[in-house]
C-alpha cells in the first residue's frame, strides 16, 4: 500500500500516459511539493517520477508494436512525445534496442508460433 499522494500520481499516469506529463503536474495532482513527490517515488519505487513515466510509456509502446502496424513516428506522438527521435533514443536506452528492431523480433516470434 503506497501513500495516498503516490497513489494519486500513479493513477494520473495510468489515465494520462498519452500526454506529456511533468513532475510539477504530478505534484499538483498529488497535493505535495515536487521534492516530496520525488522522495516518495525514490522511496517506494526506487526511481524518479519522470523515469517512471517514461518506463510506463515505453511498456505501452511495446504493446503498440506487438498489436499493430502503426509507425514508430505515430507511436511516439500517440504517447505524447514531441520528437520521434527522442522517443527512439529513450526506447533504445531502456530496451537496449531500437523500436523497429523490437518490432522485428516480435513479428518473427509471432510467425514462429504459427
Amino acid at each position: 500500500a503506497y501513500p495516498i499522494p503516490l497513489q494519486k500520481s500513479l493513477l494520473y499516469i495510468q489515465k494520462n500516459y498519452r500526454k506529456k506529463i511533468a513532475t510539477q503536474t504530478l505534484s499538483e495532482v498529488a497535493g505535495v511539493s515536487v521534492q516530496h513527490l520525488i522522495r516518495l517515488f525514490k522511496t517506494h519505487l526506487n526511481t524518479t517520477p519522470l523515469s517512471y513515466v517514461n518506463r510506463y510509456k515505453v511498456a505501452y509502446a511495446m504493446e503498440m508494436l506487438r498489436h499493430g502496424d502503426i509507425s514508430i513516428k505515430e507511436i511516439s506522438y500517440e504517447l505524447g512525445f514531441e520528437s520521434p527521435n527522442y522517443f527512439s533514443r529513450l526506447f533504445k536506452k531502456q530496451e537496449k534496442m531500437s523500436p523497429s528492431s523490437r518490432r522485428g523480433i516480435i513479428n518473427n516470434y509471432d510467425k514462429e508460433k504459427l
